[in-house]
């Protein structure tokens, strides 16, 4: 896969400080395409459950799309207003500190009609690697980044009642959510730091190079 910096994408300190705390709503991230393969709206839809449950909570939505219109006028309909705010496309170097921002990702990504569907999702890495807790669906390569219970939460895709249930579970458990945090950042490292993709890499070419003929 493609790696992520570490060096950019990291967790910062406090959020170490206000897990003993948390006097502010849950803050949660999507950033992506807003399309049908990313299914933002699932992810919107739960907001409606979270408000009918009186969860302290604020979901950001970064990224532009054919859908974004449509999503923003359900949005206003549907009374949540105050907790869905759309930011738009935003610039690669704005990202870190946007993540940084944020508690929780959740990455929707559904199988469309076609049958297109999510790739391995840098955006859960960067995330990871941001301090944010995982949702996403178990479609594509989703599950090469989160395992479920381990380093996130991986939930059926089209569902955003389970979307609201993980929600509220992490809300529920924030203290408890410093493990999870801490163990994906590590495995999300290990894994996709650029230092490591690029040695991968460098041994693959060089494996090529040392079977040709002479």
């Amino acid at each position: 896969p493609m790696g992520v910096d570490s060096n950019l994408f990291k967790r910062p300190q406090r959020k170490t400080d206000q897990l003993n705390i948390y006097p502010q709503a849950l803050r949660v991230l999507f950033v992506g395409r807003i399309t049908e393969k990313k299914g933002v709206q699932y992810l919107i839809e739960a907001a409606t459950h979270l408000k009918m449950k009186n969860i302290d909570f604020q979901i950001t939505i970064v990224g532009d799309g054919e859908l974004r219109k449509e999503l923003q006028e359900y949005v206003e309909k549907s009374g949540i207003g105050n907790f869905v705010k759309f930011l738009g496309a935003k610039p690669n170097h704005e990202l870190p500190y946007i993540y940084a921002k944020h508690d929780l990702f959740v990455g929707p990504s559904i199988r469309t009609s076609t049958g297109d569907t999510e790739g391995l999702g840098l955006t859960f890495v960067e995330a990871g690697m941001s301090g944010c807790v995982l949702i996403g669906t178990d479609v594509g390569g989703i599950s090469d980044v989160i395992r479920d219970g381990k380093t996130g939460y991986l939930i059926p895709e089209k569902n955003s009642a389970a979307i609201a249930e993980r929600i509220t579970h992490v809300s529920q458990n924030r203290i408890a959510m410093q493990k999870l945090e801490e163990k994906c950042r590590k495995e999300c490292v290990e894994k996709f730091d650029w230092q490591v993709i690029s040695r991968q890499y460098s041994r693959l070419l060089m494996t090529i190079v040392n079977q040709r003929p002479s």
